[in-house]
């Protein structure tokens, strides 16, 4: 099979920081619509780490228990990820490459949300990630990865 001929790359979101960084373009992703992921930290912990594939749609529960899922490594599936996060007692924390676009909203009753990268300026062409949350005495993060990378 000749190069032309292979399917579409899935780059990581931080294989598209180091492309546009070194001034290559990187594409929108290309991929069909599956059905929405979930992940799920009840009574304890859950961590997404490694590559793996983030979809259109995404759910994370976090009840007495926490979640920590690295954006880094995700190959994302289409332009534009919803995740939509359930907190109760519990706390999920994302790790975001900087530029990165993240946009964070939602409802919190004795919690939080709160994005606490640096400011900067976002990656063009990069996959948008919006954060849906409804926090009950928990709380969500957005943070980068120490060491500011």
């Amino acid at each position: 099979m000749s190069t032309a001929e292979r399917q579409p790359e899935h780059l990581t979101f931080d294989e598209y920081s180091e492309r546009i960084a070194t001034g290559e373009s990187a594409g929108p992703p290309a991929g069909k619509p599956r059905r929405p992921r979930w992940v799920v930290g009840v009574l304890g912990g859950t961590e997404q780490k490694g590559r793996w594939r983030l979809g259109s749609r995404l759910r994370i529960v976090a009840v007495l228990g926490g979640v920590t899922l690295d954006l880094g490594p995700a190959e994302p599936e289409a332009p534009e990820s919803l995740i939509t996060i359930f907190t109760v007692f519990g706390g999920v924390e994302i790790i975001a490459p900087p530029g990165v676009p993240v946009e964070l909203t939602g409802l919190s009753l004795l919690g939080g949300k709160s994005d606490e990268r640096a400011p900067g300026p976002r990656l063009p062409g990069c996959p948008v990630v919006r954060l849906r949350t409804f926090c009950l005495l928990g709380g969500v993060t957005v943070k980068s990865r120490k060491g500011g990378t």
